[in-house]
């Protein structure tokens, strides 16, 4: 750093480490006979000024202070966030975060739908730590949030993905019709379960009130399961099927005789 001298004086600056975050030095001062003067030579340079100067005058300025900042915000997300590909049935998002900045300056929240479009950008020019995305419809959703200090440095999360999910699975059962009548010991239930958003999902075949077992049924598509060896007798059975989201939807009960 190059200093220029007005009317024959020195300009000296000082630098306190603890106010920085990198090395500063002054190299050489201008004189006013446009000589190069090194800091080891101020005391003589400054003397040569007194003596041309008839009135000996001197002044000086206040002292400014500045601040060297080249580190970024830390933050990160805290542990009441959702976590990534969750999902829920609410119709609200709550994001946690924490951060440490000496100089900071604001934090925003983004929002963004299925296709990536912002949707909701909120920003905070005091120290807040969480916001709530609320009244929001089904569907994917992404969000993040930023930093920033008063030098402009800036760090963000990583971005997470939610899924909001508040519709039930429908559910229609194929086989065996009610009232069903077969000397044949063993059935073929048949049922077809969709979802608004998952591929797959899971469902119960309850006979005479017990679980007999959890199928995989692709959305959509009509689901097999077959059960062998029942005895004689009039049997109940029904469907129970849950999503990811944890919407669950019951089948009618029907019956069947062997």
């Amino acid at each position: 750093m190059r200093i220029l001298g007005l009317a024959c004086s020195v300009l000296l600056i000082n630098v306190t480490p603890s106010t920085i975050n990198t090395d500063a030095t002054v190299d050489s001062v201008l004189n006013p006979w446009n000589e190069l003067v090194s800091p080891t030579n101020w005391s003589n340079k400054q003397d040569e000024c007194r003596q041309q100067s008839p009135n000996d005058t001197w002044n000086s300025t206040e002292t400014r202070w500045i601040t060297l900042d080249n580190t970024v915000p830390e933050i990160a997300f805290d542990t009441e966030t959702e976590n990534n590909n969750t999902l829920f049935t609410r119709d609200w998002i709550p994001v946690n975060v924490t951060y440490n900045e000496t100089n900071f300056a604001n934090i925003t929240f983004y929002l963004y739908n299925s296709s990536r479009d912002l949707i909701n950008e909120t920003n905070y020019t005091s120290a807040v730590y969480e916001h709530n995305f609320t009244n929001l419809e089904e569907g994917l959703y992404y969000f993040n949030v930023t930093a920033l200090d008063k030098v402009g440095n800036s760090n963000s999360t990583e971005t997470r993905q939610v899924t909001i999910d508040t519709t039930n699975p429908t559910l229609v059962l194929n086989f065996p019709m009610n009232n069903y009548n077969t000397s044949v010991a063993s059935i073929n239930f048949n049922w077809t379960a969709t979802d608004n958003i998952d591929t797959s999902i899971d469902c119960d075949l309850t006979i005479n009130g017990t679980v007999n077992a959890t199928v995989a049924s692709p959305s959509g598509t009509p689901t097999n399961y077959t059960v062998s060896n029942f005895p004689d007798g009039v049997y109940v059975w029904n469907i129970t099927c849950r999503d990811n989201a944890n919407n669950v939807n019951f089948s009618e009960t029907r019956q069947f005789i062997i």
